[in-house]
């Protein structure tokens, strides 16, 4: 499952790999299966027609910031997690520039649009929570960037919030 506000699927042009390629690489690769790939917070107008339509003919799965803010971040996130974590080990991987740059200016491509803390918080404790989440991580924090350090801050409250998850996990709830 990948947090971010781009899909991250660009093809790799003259052997130059880069943060826009990752999950094309690893699909093509065979390391990832499309259909049991999440895109999440995905910024419809900010992504290339041409990225989409190749995750989906590949099978993957996108969840645009709009479905979130109809659904809820909870609801939205629970159902992910249940299913692509049936008996798979799952990685949860957050981009920073999924949130919106009021709260995330430290990031290397922000954007005025996006999650809320309390969205990205809300994800991280319920990641930490999923028995099969095996591995969490929060990308593109450019502290060269940050206001405050709000996006350190952040992303250390998210942390907090995955490990708070990861707490309950052999509690019976």
């Amino acid at each position: 499952m990948n947090v971010d506000a781009h899909l991250d699927v660009r093809p790799v042009v003259n052997n130059k790999r880069s943060s826009g390629t990752p999950y094309r690489c690893l699909i093509d690769e065979g390391h990832l299966r499309a259909d049991n790939f999440w895109e999440v917070a995905i910024q419809g107008h900010i992504n290339s027609y041409h990225h989409v339509r190749w995750l989906r003919a590949k099978g993957g799965h996108i969840v645009y910031l709009s479905d979130i803010r109809k659904k809820g971040t909870a609801s939205v996130a629970k159902k992910i997690l249940s299913n692509i974590s049936r008996s798979r080990t799952t990685f949860v991987s957050v981009d920073i520039d999924s949130v919106a740059q009021a709260f995330a200016p430290g990031s290397s491509a922000p954007s005025p649009d996006g999650l809320f803390p309390e969205d990205i918080l809300t994800l991280s404790f319920l990641a930490g929570k999923n028995p099969n989440v095996k591995l969490f991580e929060i990308m593109e924090v450019n502290p060269a960037y940050d206001i405050d350090a709000r996006t350190c801050r952040l992303a250390a409250n998210m942390i907090h919030e995955f490990l708070s998850g990861f707490s309950l996990r052999n509690r019976k709830t």
